[in-house]
């Protein structure tokens, strides 16, 4: 089972549904304390993390099942309320099959001795109400002992800080993007403002949805959160930094490093033959008009999310005639580009030429090409159609004398 939960968009618009709990008809598979929001069950329906020393950490589940027919698209999951509720890494957003499940986790740390309270916010596609789960936890003073740290000085001024400095987002579908929400703080007495935030590869940046921006000011001892993207764009593996820049002298500047493979498993290059527009398996179309050749170009285009290798083109031609008056009735020929390697969406063109060469001539009348016996065959590395056949056929007409 996989953990996802998600990137917070604030601001939805949408009616929240908390208050729809599971009916006492509902299947069991269901557990009894789900809210539903259409086909979507959130389990539990209130999350309370009880009391917790204050600085400690604890982690609840969240159960998100498809109990519908076809698959749900949750398009986000964000945390209102308390900056003690908080998400771990996340996908944008995620699909979820017919009769699936999938987890996401809470954490609480409480910050001070008092009641907590928040609300997880579930966005469905296919839904225009807001689904909301409870969130409640204590923060508590008993027996927590303050460090030693050996004299009575007044702790050193910290500036802006940052919860981590590094993350591996691991494997990401290509053309997605994979999130992850940091915690910040101002430690400072003085306020602190983001000048910059660069980034050493385009594939790692800022969400537009982030707590922390360009021109954002944090006033001192305020929590605030950044949230950083992984797009990848090619199947490999990306690493880069993000720094944030401000005008403290204290922190200049904050550095996450950031690393991710990009991955793609239907990836594969797909052939496509045409001519005069259309798909080819067949072309009959040469005529050959008194003794003078005929020529037709196909095109051949990578349709595919990998690059084309076609490393050859072979030609059977049958120069067989089909009656005695015809004679060795033709010979078929390739010209062009007939190997090499295609990029996703390239083109390349050759060349068919049909020829008489019955040396004896063409009196006059009709012969016709088998198009059964005559074709060419492009070997690439298509793994669903690594020879693609072409059949030729045509007509060769005589002039007489």
């Amino acid at each position: 089972m996989r953990f996802l939960t998600l990137l917070a968009v604030i601001g939805c618009g949408l009616d929240p549904v908390n208050e729809l709990e599971k009916n006492s008809d509902t299947d069991d598979g269901i557990p009894d304390d789900a809210i539903m929001l259409g086909e979507l069950a959130l389990s539990p329906s209130t999350v309370d993390f009880e009391t917790l020393l204050i600085g400690q950490s604890a982690t609840e589940e969240i159960l998100f099942i498809n109990t519908g027919n076809i698959p749900l698209n949750v398009a986000s999951v964000y945390i209102e309320g308390s900056n003690s509720f908080s998400l771990s890494t996340s996908i944008v957003s995620f699909d979820i099959e017919p009769g699936a499940q999938e987890i996401t986790e809470v954490e609480f740390t409480p910050t001070d001795e008092s009641e907590a309270t928040g609300t997880l916010n579930v966005l469905v596609s296919s839904e225009s109400s807001i689904g909301q789960v409870d969130l409640i936890g204590v923060g508590s003073i008993d027996e927590v002992v303050e460090p030693d740290t050996g004299d009575t000085e007044e702790p050193e001024d910290m500036g802006l800080t940052i919860e981590k400095t590094s993350h591996d987002f691991g494997l990401i579908s290509l053309n997605s993007t994979a999130t992850i929400t940091i915690p910040m703080k101002n430690d400072s007495p003085d306020p602190v403002m983001i000048t910059n935030i660069t980034s050493t590869d385009n594939a790692f940046g800022v969400s537009d949805f982030s707590d922390v921006a360009v021109g954002e000011t944090f006033s001192p001892n305020v929590n605030r959160a950044v949230t950083l993207t992984f797009t990848p764009t090619d199947e490999m593996p990306y690493q880069g930094d993000v720094t944030i820049e401000t005008d403290s002298a204290i922190t200049p500047s904050l550095t996450v490093s950031l690393a991710g493979e990009g991955n793609c498993s239907n990836c594969v290059p797909a052939i496509y033959v045409f001519h005069n527009g259309n798909n080819a398996s067949t072309l009959n179309s040469f005529t050959v008009l008194g003794g003078l050749p005929a020529v037709e170009t196909v095109q051949v285009q990578n349709n595919g999310t990998e690059p084309l290798i076609i490393s050859s083109m072979d030609l059977v031609d049958s120069m067989n005639p089909p009656d005695l008056f015809c004679g060795e009735v033709g010979v078929f020929s390739i010209g062009g580009t007939t190997s090499g390697t295609l990029g996703p969406g390239d083109t390349v063109q050759f060349t068919v030429t049909l020829s008489y060469v019955d040396p004896n001539g063409l009196m006059g009348g009709l012969c016709g090409i088998d198009e059964s016996a005559n074709s060419i065959t492009i070997n690439s590395n298509d793994p669903n159609n690594p020879n693609y056949v072409l059949n030729l056929g045509g007509a060769i007409i005589g002039l007489g004398q």
